[in-house]
């Protein structure tokens, strides 16, 4: 597993693990904007823990980290940087239904590490994990931009009991690898 993968993972763990799921879940409940607004900082607060900065809503990407910026250019970012190499994008969709676009555009896009997290309806006889990954996969293979020196991270997350996310991976091998569920990401 690459280094900033496995950090990625553990950070993320112990943020959502710090902010107690079952707060996490209720928030979920009441709403896309309340929980988008809850969710979002603590995304921001992986970046530094694992020695990055972060940026929110950089080029239409929801997240990026990064190390490096450009130290000479007059046009400013709202934050004032612009990264030269995106080591992170992470890309949060509340609806399941448009995650096949965050894929994509993911997709069209370098960084060490890309990540989709995004939020299967339990009850919904469609979105099961086989038919998900199913059109997920095909998407990949269309595209065939994954190179060997990235990695592709689908959080799943469940309104359920704890815990509420199922890390997966895409491999070189054009398949997805459970990884984890959120509990066990130690």
């Amino acid at each position: 597993m690459s280094g900033i993968k496995k950090e990625f993972i553990k950070t993320f763990n112990e943020i959502i693990n710090n902010n107690k799921q079952k707060e996490l879940r209720d928030i979920w409940r009441k709403g896309k904007m309340n929980f988008t607004n809850f969710i979002s900082p603590l995304i921001l607060k992986i970046a530094p823990l694992i020695k990055m900065e972060s940026t929110y809503s950089y080029w239409s990407l929801d997240f990026i980290f990064y190390n490096d910026v450009f130290e000479n250019i007059n046009y400013n970012l709202k934050d004032g940087k612009w990264a030269k190499k995106i080591n992170v994008i992470i890309e949060h969709e509340n609806e399941i239904e448009k995650s096949c676009e965050e894929i994509i555009k993911l997709n069209l896009w370098k960084a060490d590490l890309k990540v989709l997290i995004t939020y299967p309806k339990n009850n919904a006889r469609k979105y099961t994990k086989e038919y998900i990954f199913k059109l997920y996969e095909s998407i990949f293979k269309e595209m065939n931009v994954v190179d060997e020196n990235e990695s592709f991270l689908i959080l799943l997350g469940y309104d359920r009991e704890l815990p509420i996310y199922d890390f997966y991976e895409w491999d070189n091998n054009k398949k997805f690898l459970n990884m984890l569920s959120f509990s066990k990401a130690n």
